[in-house]
């Protein structure tokens, strides 16, 4: 799949910069939504990974390093309105929950709480 994404010129830097759709990653294939169903059968439904890299046709070690960045990461993060940590199953259950609109202003806000995550807090910057 091919994305058209353009490039801006900030005329106070004097950069060029570009501006992700919601639904994508920085420097990631998969989309935001696939990334997060991954998870789910990993973290919630406890497929093993090895099992979903073969019905993915992905390598194993991308699906293990998704997931272990990922629960290095739930901590850090907190559904609006509760001042705990959710376990890494509950975020994702929170999330399944969510409609897309829903989910992209939360990943916005972490952005801004958390600027060193990627907009879902799992990949360190």
């Amino acid at each position: 799949m091919e994305v058209f994404v353009p490039r801006h010129l900030c005329r106070i830097a004097h950069r060029t910069f570009s501006l992700l759709h919601d639904s994508l990653l920085p420097y990631h294939g998969p989309t935001a939504g696939q990334i997060l169903e991954w998870l789910h059968a990993m973290v919630v439904d406890r497929t093993p990974p090895s099992r979903l890299a073969r019905l993915l046709d992905l390598p194993r070690k991308t699906l293990c390093d998704l997931k272990r960045k990922f629960l290095q990461a739930a901590p850090a993060l907190r559904i609006p309105g509760t001042d705990q940590a959710p376990d890494a199953a509950e975020l994702l259950k929170h999330l399944a929950g969510q409609t897309g609109e829903a989910i992209v202003h939360l990943f916005r806000d972490w952005k801004q709480k958390e600027p060193k995550h990627s907009i879902v807090g799992i990949y360190s910057r």
